[in-house]
């Protein structure tokens, strides 16, 4: 989140609400986390990397930018029941 601070990603008024320790809540948390990023490098390759490695998280990326659904909806749509057996 420091980086989306950083280069004014994150709204003024949202900014005191962000913790500098964004990794706290993901670790406390006691049920797997779905993360899909897209793959053009839009969140830094360090948290990338923290997120495919860590146990709590099911990880993967898409090709494509800030706007998965508009960038590859099939992919998003593939990506959906393949994690989602039974679900249309």
């Amino acid at each position: 989140m420091a980086h989306e601070i950083r280069y004014g990603n994150v709204a003024p008024w949202l900014q005191p609400l962000i913790t500098s320790d964004d990794w706290s809540l993901l670790d406390s948390q006691d049920q797997r986390v779905e993360a899909v990023c897209a793959s053009n490098g839009i969140l830094p390759q360090a948290a990338r990397d923290r997120l495919s490695a860590h146990p709590n998280v099911d990880y993967g990326e898409i090709a494509g930018g800030h706007v998965l659904l508009d960038d590859d909806p099939q992919a998003v749509l593939q990506l959906i029941q393949k994690r989602s057996p039974g679900r249309d």
